[in-house]
């Protein structure tokens, strides 16, 4: 008797995961909240490179999400905000604001684990940690990397 009350509680438990989860796919989308450029000085190559961060709520959990995300906003992005040196990026990242884990981090663009965006969020910062998707004019590696193009430029993607 104890097997089919396992059996039992076992099948209702994988009919209310899957209802969970088609309920998440269904209404959770992704929402971009805000969008920041800045630029930084990158002593070894001595450039000034451009970054954007576009923090979006309800990130997607799946490649084929974000790169949905990706897909959806490439036009509206790559017209607004192109990438222009092969040393910019852009950063699709988990909208999570946190304390500056160093006071002085307020002050610049990107902090070493933070971006802290001059202090324009509040005064709070986004870990890097929340990235979850960049796209830059240059890669070193092909692996686990999406090429895409806008206007004869390869463009690469990658996830996190």
């Amino acid at each position: 008797m104890k097997l089919n009350k396992a059996k039992v509680f076992f099948t209702i438990a994988v009919v209310f995961a899957s209802i969970i989860t088609l309920i998440y796919f269904c209404f959770h989308s992704a929402r971009i909240d805000a969008i920041y450029q800045g630029s930084d000085y990158v002593k070894p190559i001595d450039e000034y490179c451009k970054s954007t961060v576009i923090l979006v709520s309800n990130a997607p959990i799946t490649d084929r999400g974000r790169l949905s995300l990706w897909e959806q906003e490439k036009d509206n992005v790559m017209t607004t905000m192109p990438l222009q040196k092969k040393c910019d990026s852009i950063y699709f990242v988990r909208n999570k604001p946190e304390p500056p884990l160093f006071s002085e981090d307020v002050k610049y663009w990107q902090a070493d684990e933070q971006f802290c965006f001059k202090g324009e969020v509040n005064g709070a910062c986004i870990s890097n940690k929340n990235i979850f998707m960049s796209i830059s004019l240059f890669s070193l590696t092909t692996d686990g990397i999406y090429r895409d193009t806008y206007k004869d430029k390869t463009i690469y993607v990658s996830y996190r």
